[in-house]
């Protein structure tokens, strides 16, 4: 076949012989845009299909086939693309040959998927479209002259006064500039149309100096601090720069008070120490503007150095979401330019992801699907944009993502929770048009029995298995035996829930179990955000008990502080960029500053009075070392009974010390009090330790005839990631016999078996998640356990942005294909309810208190 898009003159009666594919109520000769199918020349038998456009020459129809593939969905796709366009076909001058401007037109729409009509009338110089005339005929198309002055390019952010003056189309810029057009408008880089004429010709520059809206424009500045005069001058363009200076533009500008802090904003060196103290001596040149671009300090910032430095210091005072002229806020500034650390560090202090920008009100992730930037759009995703919103277009990301063609975008919206365009829409393409419509599709006017040569899955069919999940799924989590059992377990529970008054305050509780793994514990906010999302509500609330090793903890004690789980996705964003420097062990002073700040320096654990919270750490002053737990409650008994029980002073334990000492990994930190480390050496999934708590709560209770016996409803064990499986030399396990003569066998040995000690020491997956799913069989008690596979090993202390995304990322993902067994968990979860109506069960434990004492520091 040649070129698919070659208009050819196609004769009546031969089309009469093809089948209609869309319209699929549609006749030959009816419709201006079809899409027919009919048979190669060169072997009849082979289905080849055709988008026509039929037009009217002397009172008689024209048919031109306009693209050709063998493929029905491109087909249709570019159909309905040009059918947004329809408008520049049917205002064609008959009476000439018009195979060549149709030409154009479908050139235009190919090479500009996201461009509206206007831009691709400029690109064709369709002088016809921009008359009075044209104005009335397109009128009846429902379009208004404000669709032609102000409608911005995706996703080069270009008005259409910005396209004609580049295309030096002096004719539709008059006409622009007489309707409206504003020539002060600007692109995302601070350019207004002077700016462009400038590098445009003189003959341009004096067209829009007839324009009195154009002469205050003579001395502006993009966001480079660069003039028109300026621009001309660097683009080494004589005639331009003669004009401009005899309009009256400055070539030499006048010194002007720059604001320091703007330029450090831009600085890549050591600029945190510079910040402060340049803060410290003028305050007020923190919300200072650009005068010319409208920029803030946040606008300005170039390096993620300087922005984090400026966010952590001032954020609280700052407008994270106010608009520069070109009405953009920092972070789309920032996702225009594709930066990826920018964007995530403006979206960990609180930046909103969803305002949109003034011009065609595009939010940040319709910026980032319009640049095919799958990266920040997956950020974005992961750290809650809203995956539906609608610009002034009525276009949403997921529509722009299936007009690129761009299917890693559409499959990451998709599984995000992107809709399909509403039945009204035009335009839309196969990965986003109304399933009515594609049913219509599917259902052709009439059969014909030829061949469709050979190809990969289409579009439409990776879109409906990702939107129905009927991809290929593991279908056993650990083998059928164990699965068998977990199932049985499950449905006896329902069973039981079922038979009980849900308004009956029941002794069934729900227990939580949150791995240790450092920064992975965004994995545990990622798994548990995915699972707010399929319940509609908040997770933590269902939980009556919860255990965590050291950033489990740190997860349990933030929720249990009352902030949210988005919330503390951000506080581990900004966590990574602050505590972990680039070598080991980390600032401990640091750490501890950090929590203080974000959980409060005064507050005790038992100020967290519910859910009832049990941390793990490491005592590690004697050896062999002992596991010891740190709880928000005791045992409703004496002191010496709590104490002899193993319920020691932890009334008395500030909530950081707590954290601290749960998380004090050896190597990374610090030991706490020269006796206290990591909990993660003996429990880093601490499923086992709450399970034995919970029992050991009903034996005291037993042997106290305290009736106030529990049974677990549910177990949710949440990880931080399976690691993938990476081969080991059999040569690097066995010590050389002499280590002198052969030190690299006996350095890769030693190096190896440390590896394998430490991985096993504190492991989270393998043994520890089954010995604990074999508990909850033998107890008959409901066990649930998510943990993502990760791309890689992502090490505790991880800092590069991307890495940190892609995990998040990994999470989001692997949730969506196990959303069945989610939603097992939610079930299960409502079925036992929600913990405060069960928090008067333990009343008699949560009120027990203890002589005052002053806590430990």
């Amino acid at each position: 076949m040649s070129d698919p898009y070659e208009v050819v003159d196609i004769r009546s009666e031969l089309l009469a012989c093809h089948k209609i594919v869309y319209p699929s109520d549609g006749h030959i000769g009816t419709t201006a845009l079809m899409v027919v199918q009919g048979s190669l020349k060169s072997d009849p038998s082979v289905a080849l299909n055709h988008v026509v456009y039929t037009c009217t020459e002397d009172g008689k129809n024209r048919h031109l086939t306009i693209f050709r593939s063998f493929n029905a969905e491109e087909a249709l796709d570019f159909c309905r693309r040009c059918d947004e366009c329809r408008v520049l076909f049917n205002l064609l001058d008959q009476k000439k040959d018009i195979r060549r401007p149709v030409w154009d037109v479908t050139y235009m729409i190919k090479n500009h998927p996201l461009w509206r009509m206007v831009h691709i009338a400029i690109l064709c110089n369709r002088t016809d479209i921009f008359s009075d005339e044209g104005i009335e005929c397109i009128k009846k198309f429902g379009y208004s002259v404000d669709d032609l002055t102000n409608v911005v390019c995706s996703p080069e952010g270009k008005y259409p006064l910005m396209l004609a003056i580049e295309k030096q189309q002096e004719s539709i810029v008059r006409f622009l500039l007489k309707n409206g057009a504003n020539p002060g408008a600007r692109d995302p880089k601070g350019n207004n149309s002077l700016h462009y004429a400038a590098l445009a010709s003189a003959s341009m520059l004096e067209t829009l100096w007839h324009f009195d809206s154009c002469k205050p424009l003579l001395n502006s500045k993009n966001n480079d601090g660069e003039t028109p005069t300026r621009v001309a001058f660097q683009n080494l363009n004589p005639l331009c720069l003669k004009t401009l200076l005899g309009f009256g533009g400055e070539l030499m500008l006048k010194a002007s008070d720059k604001n320091p802090l703007f330029e450090l904003m831009q600085s890549k060196g050591k600029t945190v120490e510079m910040i402060r103290v340049v803060l410290e001596a003028s305050p007020g040149v923190l919300n200072e503007r650009d005068l010319a671009t409208g920029n803030t300090c946040l606008h300005a910032a170039l390096f993620k150095t300087s922005l984090m430095s400026v966010l952590h210091l001032k954020h609280t005072e700052l407008d994270l979401n106010s608009k520069n002229k070109a009405g953009l806020t920092p972070l789309h500034q920032f996702v225009i330019a594709g930066d990826f650390g920018l964007t995530m560090c403006i979206a960990s202090y609180g930046a909103d992801l969803n305002v949109p920008a003034d011009y065609s009100k595009m939010s940040a992730l319709h910026l980032a699907v319009s640049q095919r930037n799958l990266e920040i759009t997956r950020l974005l995703l992961s750290l809650g944009a809203d995956p539906n919103p609608v610009n002034s277009h009525g276009d949403t990301p997921r529509h722009m993502a299936a007009k690129l063609n761009e299917f890693e975008l559409l499959k990451s919206l998709i599984i995000c929770g992107a809709k399909r365009c509403p039945a009204t829409k035009i335009g839309c393409v196969s990965g986003c048009v109304d399933n009515k419509a594609l049913r219509a599709i599917k259902k052709p006017s009439s059969s014909m029995p030829l061949i469709v040569p050979e190809a990969k899955k289409s579009p439409t069919s990776l879109v409906e298995e990702l939107e129905n999940r009927t991809f290929t799924k593991e279908m056993l989590r650990y083998n059928k035996i164990l699965d068998a059992e977990h199932n049985s377990i499950y449905n006896e529970m329902i069973g039981v829930l079922n038979e009980k008054n849900e308004d009956e305050n029941s002794s069934i509780i729900n227990i939580l179990s949150l791995d240790g793994g450092g920064i992975r514990g965004l994995v545990i906010t990622q798994i548990m955000l995915e699972v707010e999302r399929v319940m509609g509500e908040s997770l933590f609330e269902y939980f009556d008990w919860v255990a965590g090793t050291s950033t489990g903890s740190l997860v349990a004690a933030g929720l249990a502080s009352g902030q949210t789980l988005r919330e503390l996705q951000r506080v581990y964003i900004r966590f990574k960029d602050l505590v972990f420097d680039n070598r080991r062990p980390h600032n401990t002073a640091v750490l501890e500053t950090f929590i203080q700040e974000e959980l409060g320096k005064d507050k005790l654990l038992f100020d967290l009075e519910w859910p009832r919270l049990l941390f793990t750490t490491t005592k590690a002053d004697y050896f062999p070392v002992q596991l010891e737990l740190m709880r928000n409650y005791t045992l409703p008994t004496t002191d010496d009974e709590n104490f002899e029980l193993g319920f020691k002073n932890s009334e008395k334990l500030y909530l950081w010390k707590a954290l601290r000492r749960s998380s004090a990994a050896p190597t990374f930190f610090s030991a706490v009090d020269n006796k206290y480390i990591d909990g993660g050496i003996i429990s880093n999934n601490p499923s086992l330790e709450l399970l034995q708590e919970v029992q050991f709560w009903n034996s005291f209770n037993k042997l106290k005839n305290i009736p106030k016996s529990v049974r677990i409803g549910c177990l949710l064990s949440i990880g931080t990631g399976s690691i993938p499986s990476t081969k080991l030399e059999p040569a690097h396990l066995e010590l050389a016999q002499n280590y002198i003569t052969q030190p690299i066998t006996s350095y890769n040995a030693v190096i190896t078996i440390g590896q394998i000690l430490i991985d096993q020491v504190s492991a989270t997956e393998g043994a520890p998640v089954h010995r604990a799913g074999a508990w909850c069989i033998s107890s008959r008690t409901p066990y649930f356990r998510l943990s993502a596979p990760l791309h890689k090993e992502v090490q505790m202390d991880a800092k590069g942005d991307e890495e940190i995304a892609k995990m998040m990322w990994d999470c989001i993902e692997y949730m969506y294909i196990h959303q069945d067994y989610v939603e097992k968990v939610c079930t299960l979860l409502r079925k036992v309810g929600k913990s405060p109506k069960r928090r008067e069960f333990f009343a008699s434990c949560s009120n027990y208190t203890t002589n005052p004492s002053t806590p430990v520091k």
